[in-house]
């Protein structure tokens, strides 16, 4: 059997993530997208977001990707549910197809954390780059924390984890990096590195040794 592969996709902009997100199709069997950039795909399946932050310029790319992931048997997994808050200040959690006027996404769902959960589990190969939401304030860490716990679950269980992202190492801050078998400081390094097998340092390097 094929090892299973996921890729965990978070943070704000689609477009900060734009390569790796189009070279991961048919590399990975899954790919998870939270955080604010799930927002952008959500809203390009024709989803209300209420006042939820999303990338209006993004909104064809968002579409292009989720059609050629069909194609290269890629799942892309978005929230079906959120926590936010309200025009009023109030903390709620919403599903999709509710109604989010007035409202604004801050993390993912409990079942959403629950499907996300499920996936890791099962995966042999889990790459994390982006938080889930604004796992800085407590109210909107659930998500975020759910995936941590899942992917450690995963590694001791004998998955491989590569965690990066200065945003995301800080939403792990005070938990040892040994839980996770290669924790990147650099996101957007690992992920280039993961999408092209290339780093404009290392090849460098490379023409150093052939000279």
């Amino acid at each position: 059997m094929n090892p299973v592969k996921t890729a965990i996709v978070g943070g704000k902009k689609v477009s900060s993530k734009i390569g790796f997100i189009r070279s991961a199709l048919g590399q990975f069997d899954f790919m998870l997208i939270g955080g604010a950039m799930a927002n952008t795909f959500i809203a390009a399946q024709g989803h209300q977001i209420g006042d939820s932050y999303f990338e209006k310029d993004q909104i064809g790319n968002a579409t292009l990707i989720m059609l050629e992931a069909k194609r290269k048997k890629t799942r892309i997994i978005l929230p079906a549910d959120f926590t936010g808050m309200t025009k009023n200040k109030q903390i709620e959690t919403r599903e999709l197809g509710q109604s989010l006027q007035d409202f604004t996404i801050y993390d993912i769902g409990e079942h959403t954390a629950q499907r996300f959960g499920t996936v890791i589990y099962f995966s042999d190969l889990i790459v994390w780059s982006g938080p889930m939401g604004m796992c800085e304030y407590q109210e909107f860490s659930y998500g975020n924390t759910a995936i941590v716990s899942s992917i450690v679950l995963r590694t001791e269980k004998g998955a491989k984890s590569i965690v990066g992202g200065g945003d995301t190492l800080n939403s792990i801050k005070g938990l040892s990096k040994s839980l996770f078998t290669h924790v990147s400081s650099s996101g957007s390094a690992l992920l280039e590195w993961i999408a092209h097998r290339t780093l404009p340092g290392l090849d460098a390097l490379r023409d150093l040794t052939n000279f």
